[in-house]
């Protein structure tokens, strides 16, 4: 369905967003009793652009915010594309403070500010609830956690987020088993932030997201195992399971790294880090999945990491050699099966490329995605499809894409990492004996 137009080219000076007679099958989103709990479900976007701003029905983000509210009464606002030609930059930001404080208008409704994860900041989108005040929504956000008692208004807002981040899976885990470590310090160094523990075995008497078929009196799940079949993780036609999983956990966030000895101490099935606990909340028990280990998952090169190697000393002639190989592999997964395999892992076609091995490349819609990927490929090189806009985003070979965890054990020596890997022809690997680099993203100085 195409989006219904609200209005067509905004102006600077715009100053009311009331928008009246708008068809209701724009307004109201499909029941969500058809539809799956553990998928996201559908809501209301509006778009603004410097030509227009639209409205459509579109899938929303899972979060707990979603999870806990009416569905007709949340929109999702995106000012990406907003950005008025011939002016300054501070103008488009002025356009959505005033929107901010207007509010929106659809139909006699009034919808106000409410929130954003991290990545909606960064990609310019936030939240928009139905409400008469701000103070209407304050409230309903309050009585997730202790969010009010954090004065400082920047951390308050970040903590906020953390209700908004999206999340991949949602279960219900009982706080009972849940256990609080401290971390590993030393002097005033922590080796652990944000870092916790979780057992192979999940016991829980919830089965809110359980079919009703498997439930039990009292149940076992091998979570990481139940991860990988959720998500269809598969490598050599097995499924996959992550040892690191990035979560949201009522006022929790981090990492958590599986840790057998859990299973073999029975008194807990997950165990935070005092460092992971940002605020305590009070709503739920939804225990999110945010991210976790892939195989596959090469590195890229963008331009900070390019700028930041070359301020280290890295010479012009290196980055060309290794942009041609990147360039040769590229054009090569389409003539090449181990390459083609290792193209479509690298891009998260995972069942593809199972395909790829057990029927090779004289299968036409194996060969036909693999080159329709290739041109995506290459046409990312140019920021937002606009050919004057270069940037760099070549994807290293010898590289990969981890989460980075403490040792709890206390093994590794300064200046030592333990890097585990999946490579296309022996499976796991431990890389032994050999430099690596190591970079955070984002980064900005030739410190990190």
């Amino acid at each position: 369905m195409a989006p219904y137009i609200l209005r067509e080219n905004p102006t600077t000076e715009d100053d009311s967003w009331v928008f009246n007679n708008i068809p209701a099958n724009f307004l109201v989103p499909p029941n969500p009793s058809s539809q799956n709990r553990r998928t996201a479900s559908q809501g209301k976007l509006v778009r603004f652009t410097p030509e227009n701003i639209t409205l459509q029905l579109t899938q929303f983000p899972s979060n707990r915010v979603v999870y806990a509210d009416e569905k007709d009464k949340l929109i999702l606002a995106s000012f990406e594309r907003l950005r008025f030609p011939d002016v300054k930059p501070s103008v488009s930001s002025d356009y959505v403070v005033r929107f901010f404080k207007a509010g929106l208008f659809l139909n006699g409704v009034q919808y106000r500010f409410y929130g954003h994860s991290n990545s909606q900041l960064r990609s310019r989108g936030c939240f928009l609830r139905q409400a008469n005040s701000d103070e209407e929504l304050d409230r309903r956000l309050y009585a997730m956690g202790d969010l009010e008692k954090i004065i400082n208004i920047a951390k308050r807002a970040k903590r906020i987020g953390l209700l908004f981040s999206g999340a991949e899976i949602d279960y219900q885990l009982d706080p009972k088993y849940v256990g609080d470590i401290d971390d590993l310090m030393v002097g005033d160094e922590n080796f652990s932030d944000g870092c916790g523990l979780i057992s192979k075995r999940l016991w829980y008497r919830s089965f809110n997201f359980i079919p009703q078929h498997v439930r039990t009196t009292y149940g076992c799940v091998l979570y990481s195992v139940q991860v990988s079949r959720e998500k269809r993780i598969i490598f050599q036609g097995k499924p996959y399971s992550p040892c690191v999983l990035q979560i949201r956990y009522k006022g929790y966030k981090g990492v958590l790294m599986l840790h057998p000895p859990l299973d073999q101490e029975k008194k807990h099935l997950v165990e935070f880090r005092k460092s992971m606990k940002k605020f305590n909340a009070t709503a739920d028990n939804i225990f999110s999945v945010v991210n976790y280990s892939t195989p596959y998952s090469f590195a890229r090169l963008n331009n900070e990491i390019v700028v930041l190697l070359s301020s280290l000393g890295i010479s012009n002639d290196v980055f060309l050699r290794k942009q041609a190989e990147y360039f040769s592999w590229v054009e090569e997964a389409s003539t090449d099966v181990i390459k083609g395999f290792e193209f479509l892992s690298s891009l998260g076609k995972y069942s593809s490329a199972e395909r790829l091995l057990l029927d090779g490349l004289d299968s036409p819609a194996i060969l036909r995605e693999i080159k329709s990927l290739q041109k995506q490929e290459v046409a990312s090189f140019y920021k937002d499809d606009n050919q004057k806009k270069e940037r760099v985003r070549m994807l290293v070979h010898k590289s990969r894409r981890l989460f980075g965890v403490c040792d709890p054990f206390r093994v590794l020596r300064e200046g030592q990492v333990h890097v585990r890997i999946t490579t296309s022809r022996n499976g796991a690997a431990t890389i032994k004996g050999l430099d690596v680099t190591v970079v955070r993203n984002p980064c900005l100085h030739p410190g990190q």
